[in-house]
């Protein structure tokens, strides 16, 4: 069972801008994974909490609920997105709703929410694998046709910024010298067959000029493409 901050009623709090504009950047962090610097920002809430003897433990309550509540439903949309289930127990809520020890609210606030930055973290990798997955496979399938960035982001429902973002953190590569790399490799094996001839090779990993193409070999492999098949076929 997941409760709501609505759930709750409205219960506004407000700290004042700073203190405001930095939950809002610890929620943030929650969503991009980023756990030192959520840690961070809890850690100036905390303080601000503790110091200031005007917010009564109601109101830290209420807070604490909300970036719970906050975190959860962050937690909840990543991983319906991956076809998983996410529960939270309630004891949890009421824990935190019935506590008279202020300390102790703010203790397993900031446990909570660094366990589900976990999940967020893990759930991201995921996400990430299975983008890059769903491109390589597509890369290797049609890799001898135009490719694009854009052709590939709609395959995989993206934008092509975000997809080219994920391939380059997650392969340490761009999406163009990923492309270049997958034909080459299929080219090398298409040079053996000393039958080929060389247009056709080109036409074959998808560059339709073969002086285009020889270019790109060699400054991928140090070679041009005929002295890597006479170097093969000595071999």
């Amino acid at each position: 069972m997941i409760i709501n901050w609505s759930d709750i009623g409205d219960q506004s709090v407000f700290l004042g801008t700073k203190t405001d504009h930095i939950i809002k950047e610890l929620q943030e962090a929650l969503r991009l994974g980023e756990k030192e610097e959520m840690n961070k920002l809890f850690h100036l809430v905390a303080e601000r909490f503790i110091r200031d003897e005007a917010i009564s433990d109601a109101e830290i309550r209420s807070v604490c609920f909300k970036l719970i509540s906050d975190a959860i439903q962050i937690v909840v949309k990543l991983t319906e997105s991956l076809g998983r289930r996410f529960d939270t127990e309630i004891q949890l809520f009421l824990d935190i709703i019935i506590s008279e020890d202020t300390i102790n609210i703010i203790k397993v606030t900031q446990e909570t929410l660094q366990k589900y930055c976990d999940i967020v973290v893990g759930c991201k990798k995921s996400r990430f694998q299975a983008i890059v997955e769903q491109t390589t496979r597509f890369i290797g399938t049609n890799y001898m046709e135009n490719v694009t960035l854009q052709m590939v982001a709609e395959h995989v429902y993206l934008s092509p910024s975000y997809l080219g973002a994920v391939i380059r953190s997650e392969l340490n590569i761009s999406f163009t010298d990923y492309l270049i790399n997958v034909r080459i490799e299929n080219a090398k094996e298409l040079l053996k067959d000393q039958q080929l001839k060389l247009y056709h090779v080109s036409k074959l990993v998808g560059y339709q000029n073969p002086n285009y193409f020889a270019g790109i070999f060699k400054r991928v492999t140090g070679m041009t493409p005929i002295e890597y098949r006479n170097s093969v076929s000595n071999n």
